[in-house]
Order: structure tokens, then C-alpha cells, then sequence
């Protein structure tokens, strides 16, 4: 079962990063018409968000896990190669989500608007990924605070 678990992971984190890179890329580069290529960034693989992202910004929020997907490499590989491996992938998908990707969307459906609009976009989404990766951030605390009773 656990080989079982690990081999699951190793396919959905792998894909959702390819098509995470996708969408991260929207606009920029014309990705080809390979068959293979489709399934493998196919934005179905995205549903591993909803489990990565406040499971990494929990962490963030909490100390126990760098954003930087270098730093987080070297504290759990510890548990072995495979397993740094995997969590960085995981950061590098979260912090792209949190820093870019939203922006890049927004900016590809509404290329009309003027630029300062699009460049705000930019900063904003820049500004909620930095606030969301800082350790004891005001949402977290918020959170916290708030399911306390």
C-alpha cells in the first residue's frame, strides 16, 4: 500500500507542475500539439491544489517549512532523496500559484487593459504571495484567533 501511495504521488506532482507551467506560461510560449504533452499538463492534474496549497501555506504560516524550494530540499531530505525531492517540487507549484500564476491569467483574459492595470495585478498577487509565506502572518493568526473559542 505504501508503495502504492508513493507511486501515485510521484505521478499527480510531476503532472500538476507541468501544468502549472502551462498556465504560468500562458501567452508566452505556444505549446506544441503533442498527445502526451496534453495529458501530462491537462489542468485536471490542478486538483492537487486544493490539498497543496493550505497544506504548504499552513506550514508556511507556521515555521515549519521554507518556501524556498532549495531549503526545503535539504531539510527533508533527511528522509531521503526522493522525499526533498518531492516537497520541493510541491513548494515550487505552491509558490508559483502564489506568486505568479494567478497574475499571468488575469493579465492573458484581459490583454485590453491599459498596463498599469495589469502591472498592479501583478503587484498585488507579488504582495499576497509574500503575505502568505511569511511566518505568523495576520490570516493565519486571524484563522487561529477565530476557531479558538
Amino acid at each position: 500500500m505504501d508503495l502504492l501511495l508513493h507511486l501515485v504521488v510521484w505521478v499527480v506532482t510531476p503532472c500538476a507542475l507541468a501544468a502549472t507551467i502551462k498556465y504560468s506560461l500562458t501567452g508566452w510560449v505556444k505549446f506544441p500539439e503533442n498527445p502526451i504533452l496534453k495529458i501530462v499538463s491537462n489542468e485536471k492534474w490542478l486538483f492537487s491544489l486544493l490539498l497543496f496549497v493550505p497544506w504548504l501555506v499552513g506550514d508556511f504560516a507556521r515555521g515549519e517549512t521554507s518556501p524556498l524550494p532549495w531549503i526545503t530540499f535539504k531539510e527533508y531530505s533527511r528522509h531521503g532523496a526522493s522525499s526533498g525531492a518531492l516537497i520541493a517540487i510541491i513548494v515550487v507549484i505552491v509558490d508559483l500559484w502564489l506568486f505568479w500564476v494567478p497574475a499571468q491569467i488575469y493579465n492573458e483574459q484581459h490583454s485590453q487593459e491599459p498596463v498599469e492595470q495589469r502591472r498592479l495585478v501583478r503587484a498585488v498577487n507579488f504582495l499576497v504571495g509574500l503575505l502568505l509565506t511569511t511566518a505568523g502572518n495576520p490570516i493565519y493568526r486571524f484563522l487561529i484567533y477565530l476557531f479558538s473559542f
